[in-house]
């Protein structure tokens, strides 16, 4: 009896789940990959293209983030060519909008700030010096 219940949980639980795979899109004369596409079946069968990679020709990331429909959504990572967080951004219909920050290549940031559909918020972006010093809050006019 217990052996159907684990039988009958486990179908109903992984059977469910989506499946995502990866495509190489392209490589570096070397063969290492260059942009890597993230592909999600679905439950009806249905695939999708939800996110991509892309490395440096060492194979270290350089860029990873979520797609619909084609366009940026949501968090997007950028790393420098030592794997250290270079910056993350929100995007939303390809445009950045929500929190957004920038580090130095030692780890300590180097500005915070908010954009609405691809301008920046007034009032919004700090900057720091490499040592983590607030340096100043910029009032950004932009129409």
């Amino acid at each position: 009896m217990n052996k159907v219940i684990l039988s009958l949980f486990s179908l109903l639980f992984f059977g469910c789940q989506e499946t995502v795979f990866e495509k190489v899109e392209s490589r570096f004369p070397t063969g290492q990959p260059k942009k890597v596409s993230l592909f999600e079946i679905i439950d009806s069968g249905d695939t999708l293209i939800n996110g991509m990679k892309q490395y440096y020709p060492d194979g270290t990331l350089e860029m990873t983030g979520s797609l619909s429909e084609g366009e940026r959504m949501g968090r997007w990572f950028y790393y420098y060519p030592n794997g250290v967080l270079w910056s993350e951004c929100e995007y939303e219909g390809g445009l950045r909008h929500g929190e957004s920050a920038t580090y130095f290549e030692n780890g300590n940031l180097r500005y915070l700030g908010k954009y609405e559909m691809d301008s920046m918020l007034r009032n919004s972006f700090s900057y720091y010096d490499s040592t983590g010093k607030n340096l100043s809050a910029t009032n950004i006019t932009q129409p």
